[in-house]
């Protein structure tokens, strides 16, 4: 037994080269650090589910449409009274010539949308700058756990415009 090991330790084909050791760690050093982004990523997409689910459910819309990806978009912009069509042009971005230009309007709509969907959960500017763009899913548990109430028809652009306000008052007379 310890004949065979002798040749098998002694037998140079047998052996690994320290190039080869050295790929084969970075290969496992590798495979190691995309796990472990794979399990912080779908962590931070779960979070986000559960985020948008009870923010959902606030606004009155059944919590598992935040699972399906361009719908919970749409909701999202629906919610913050924008046309729920603006989610689609992230769907733009996988056109190689459109990606780039596509992924600014996404972002810009989106912007629009979080500042109206602040306005829908009375929270001012600042903290919606802070924590529904920047810190995005702090923002999203804050409101889908926290005590403010969801209030569609008091945030909305449209209902805001002084010709509203006229007439709601006039009409309130």
């Amino acid at each position: 037994m310890f004949n065979l090991l002798a040749q098998v330790s002694s037998d140079p084909s047998l052996t690994l080269t320290t190039s080869e050791t050295s790929s084969a760690a970075a290969a496992t050093g590798f495979m190691a650090f995309f796990a472990a982004y794979a399990i912080f990523v779908l962590a931070i997409y779960v979070v986000a589910i559960v985020a948008l689910w009870k923010l959902f459910e606030k606004a009155g819309i059944a919590g598992w449409k935040s699972i399906i990806p361009i719908y919970n978009g749409w909701l999202l912009f629906q919610m913050a009274g924008k046309p729920g069509w603006w989610s689609l042009v992230s769907l733009a971005g996988i056109v190689p010539v459109l990606g780039f230009i596509a992924v600014i309007a996404q972002f810009v709509l989106y912007i629009l949308a979080a500042l109206e969907l602040g306005k829908a959960f009375k929270k001012d500017t600042t903290w919606t700058v802070l924590f529904l763009i920047i810190f995005n899913i702090v923002g999203l548990l804050i409101l889908g756990f926290g005590k403010d109430k969801y209030r569609s028809e008091e945030h909305t652009s449209e209902l805001q415009s002084l010709a509203y306000l006229v007439c709601r008052l006039l009409l309130e007379k």
